[in-house]
């Protein structure tokens, strides 16, 4: 069985506050990473070398999720726009829009 492509304006706006949501919890896990990563110095004398590697892990976790942050939030702007761009476009003009997308199987 095959069906054609459809886009559903309301299901992109869905899927765009999803990932909108996902942002606001990257910059919070972001946060935390930093908040209680951070090993000072004068509590880590003994263990510098621990001290370098928990650094180290930290700027990866905190730039993944920065860059994830990035990603939500830019993919959710273009759904958003994608969405209204297909509420203002007429609808034969995105029937035809559409139809040059190829089927899908179920």
């Amino acid at each position: 069985m095959t069906e054609d492509f459809r886009v559903v304006p309301d299901d992109l706006d869905k899927l765009a506050g999803s990932l909108l949501d996902l942002a606001g919890q990257a910059a919070t896990a972001s946060g935390h990473a930093t908040k209680w990563m951070d090993l000072a110095d004068a509590e880590m004398r003994i263990y510098g070398e621990v001290k370098k590697v928990v650094d180290q892990i930290r700027e990866n976790v905190v730039a993944n999720y920065n860059h994830l942050q990035s990603l939500a939030q830019n993919s959710s702007a273009e759904l958003t726009a994608s969405a209204q761009m297909y509420r203002t476009t007429e609808t034969e003009s995105a029937r035809k829009l559409d139809a040059a997308y190829p089927t899908t199987t179920k």
